[in-house]
């Protein structure tokens, strides 16, 4: 195996140079003080965001941060992974750890189609006259709202037919899928609920990830992503067992949902999940394996009241983080940051991405409490430095 330095010294310095210009404490402070809008945006342009933000404007006549804050905090974002994606070799393991990570993105995107469209009328049944024209302009708009919404690495060239709509996911693997690399993800679906589907794709998803950096990398690294992608499951087999407490699931598809990764599964505990009749049982399961306790403690020594399955995961939409979220949230940034530590490693690309995310988060987070006059609550943003 060609040594990390030698085959990927300018990425590596470029992607810790990344981290390295994460939004600072002080820059946090400047942007929760902030009364407007246009002071947010104006904070930003001092920023890394600097490029970006001084192309966002304020709605006109608001208090409001545009509505493309969130989309340039993303272009920044795109516009850094593609610069490190294009500066690896094609055959790179650089580059292979890059376009996994966007296989990520290319399973939100389909699965928001595939559900975004399912409830479309075919074309076929729209009935003549102005009612079927109307209809059918519905259509075309959200067939190129749901596209806008589509992550920008998460995009291939099909992407465009699934969202003309009326395909089961069944179909959608059949005639377009198979070809991709996130085909395999997609087989064997027995559930037609795209809540679930979205859970169970990205269940094995995490697993393959795992199983490719145990067999592909280095030591060093094969260490740091098993740690990273294992933890990240176990997370999220604990958030799936506790938000599907009152999803309409039989025990068996609930088991389904949890990654067969991490110590959750390594220790039997993932069984144990799926028969969980409430919220006290899966924390006493928990409590059950020091380790795992000593992790979630903080979260689960407050009742959860929390949404159910079906509820959208982006946070930066939800009134507050609960404190089970909160703790997920800064364990997963403490993970990604203690990669960092460790030179030359392939890990920090997959951490870099994840700590990128969060700042987007907390941006959003920041701006949607100063304009909705929350500004007390501001501050309650998850912390990376």
């Amino acid at each position: 195996m060609i040594g990390f330095t030698s085959e990927n010294g300018y990425v590596d310095g470029i992607v810790r140079g990344y981290r390295g210009a994460l939004l600072t404490v002080q820059q946090y402070n400047n942007l929760c003080h902030c009364e407007t809008a246009d002071e947010v945006r104006n904070q930003l342009t001092a920023t890394d965001y600097g490029d970006q933000m001084m192309m966002t404007k304020t709605q006109a006549g608001t208090n409001t941060p545009g509505d493309g804050l969130k989309d340039k905090l993303r272009a920044k974002f795109v516009d850094q992974f593609r610069y490190l994606r294009d500066n690896t070799a094609p055959e790179s393991t650089a580059r292979q750890i890059l376009e996994r990570i966007q296989y990520g993105y290319m399973i939100d995107n389909v699965v928001l189609l595939l559900a975004g469209t399912s409830n479309y009328p075919q074309s076929d049944e729209a009935q003549g006259g102005g009612d079927g024209k109307k209809e059918e302009d519905a259509r075309q708009e959200r067939e190129k709202e749901l596209l806008r919404e589509c992550h920008p690495l998460g995009q291939f060239d099909a992407l465009g037919i699934l969202a003309v709509g009326g395909m089961s996911p069944q179909e959608a693997h059949q005639l377009i899928l198979q070809e991709l690399p996130i085909g395999k993800y997609f087989t064997d679906l027995k559930t037609s609920r795209y809540e679930l589907i979205r859970e169970i794709v990205w269940k094995r998803y995490l697993e393959d990830f795992c199983a490719w950096s145990l067999r592909n990398l280095d030591s060093v690294s094969r260490k740091l992503m098993a740690y990273l992608l294992e933890r990240e499951a176990e997370r999220r087999t604990l958030a799936i067992a506790i938000n599907s407490l009152k999803a309409s699931l039989t025990k068996d598809e609930r088991f389904e949902l949890f990654p067969q990764i991490g110590l959750v599964h390594q220790n039997g505990l993932s069984y144990k999940l799926s028969r969980a009749e409430d919220y006290q049982s899966v924390k006493a399961i928990i409590e059950q394996h020091p380790l795992l306790s000593a992790r979630f403690s903080v979260g689960l020594d407050r009742e959860h009241d929390r949404f159910d399955i079906n509820q959208e995961e982006d946070q930066s939409v939800n009134p507050f983080y609960s404190k089970f979220e909160e703790c997920l949230a800064v364990e997963e940034v403490e993970d990604c940051k203690s990669v960092f530590e460790f030179p030359a490693n392939y890990a920090v690309f997959y951490a870099w991405v994840r700590l990128k995310e969060q700042e987007a988060r907390n941006i959003v987070w920041i701006s949607k409490c100063i304009s909705q006059q929350r500004k007390d609550n501001a501050s309650e943003y998850i912390p990376i430095w």
